[in-house]
């Protein structure tokens, strides 16, 4: 999916562009070095759906590749598909980001979070939500 325009990155219920400026600086997802992921670790929180569809791969390469880092980002990557982390009422929110994800990148998502269970803590319980909302 092409990098929407940087009116378009933030979530439509977000307010403050301040945890998208790694992100908003780069114009392509690949081009995303692996310290402006970490810097940016909020980021996928802020994200609108098209936004977190074009700079996911970032972070779940960067995760895949550093499972165990303790990097604020592993956590932040997981958490993006637990909605039950977060209060009732901001469930929904976090979902809306996965509703252009479709086909093979479902598929990825999956794969990601299975990977994932045997490094963290919450990937399991993530990985249900994930098929639960399928």
């Amino acid at each position: 999916m092409p990098r929407p325009d940087d009116e378009a990155l933030l979530h439509p219920e977000c307010y403050d562009m301040g945890d998208l400026r790694e992100v908003a600086a780069v114009r392509h997802w690949r081009d995303l070095a692996d310290a402006d992921v970490v810097s940016a670790y909020a980021a996928l929180a802020f994200l609108s759906p098209g936004g977190f569809r074009h700079y996911l791969p970032a972070f779940l390469r960067f995760v895949l590749r550093h499972p165990d880092s303790g990097e604020a980002v592993v956590d932040s990557t997981v958490w993006a598909f637990l909605p039950e982390l977060y209060r009732e009422e901001l469930r929904p929110f976090v979902r809306s980001k996965w509703t252009d994800l479709a086909g093979e990148e479902r598929d990825v998502v999956t794969a990601f979070l299975d990977v994932m269970t045997a490094h963290h803590d919450d990937a399991a319980a993530a990985l249900a939500a994930w098929r639960e909302a399928g």
